[in-house]
Parts: structure tokens; sequence; C-alpha cells
């Protein structure tokens, strides 16, 4: 890969995949009882690779992630709670489905 290619969009499935393949890695260390009482954050570090612009606008709760109070994930320059239950807390149920992106320009730190 060379570092001027323009970075890939990753779809709602595979965003999806890469999050449960990181949930069942923490499912054998939680019992279903604790995991009901916990809002998971995900991080994902995927090289070159940003979100579909269709994420930005449809929200995605899949129900194979039901089993936590909440699921988000950070990607990229973007975070997007993926599913948040009623006892979550107020500002994660109430961003289900709406992406923010928490660094809008990756190289504006360093604009004089």
């Amino acid at each position: 890969m060379r570092p001027y290619e323009s970075p890939r969009r990753i779809s709602s499935e595979e965003l999806i995949d890469h999050v449960l393949s990181a949930l069942a890695r923490k499912e054998a260390r939680y019992g279903p009882n604790e995991r009901s009482k916990l809002d998971v954050l995900v991080y994902l570090n995927l090289k070159n690779v940003v979100i579909e612009e269709q994420l930005e606008k449809v929200p995605v709760k899949p129900p194979q992630l039901e089993g936590w109070r909440s699921v988000s994930v950070l990607i990229g320059h973007h975070a997007l709670v993926l599913a948040a239950r009623e006892d979550a807390p107020f500002f994660l149920r109430d961003a289900v489905g709406r992406p923010a992106k928490v660094w809008p320009s990756p190289f504006g730190l360093f604009e004089p």
C-alpha cells in the first residue's frame, strides 16, 4: 500500500463483523449479568479504512449486540453508538445511529 492511496470505505456489515469479533473475545470474560451492566467501546484501527457514507445516515442496531448495556465504536475520526438499552446513559441512548466526527480534520492540529 502506498501512503497516498485513497482510503477504502467499510460497509456496515464489515463494521459489525469487526465489532462482533472483538466482543466475542470479551464474552468469555464476562457473564450475561456482568455484560448487561457494561458500556462497551470498541476501537478499530484498520489501516487506510473509513466508514461508508451511508453509516452517517442510517442507524445501525444489530440484535447480536443486545447482551451489553451499550456498544459504541471508534474508527478513523468517527465515533458511532451502535446500540444502547434504556438503562444506558442518556448521552449514549441519544446518540444511537448518529455518527460524530471526533476529529473533523486529521491534520487540523498542525495548521497554523
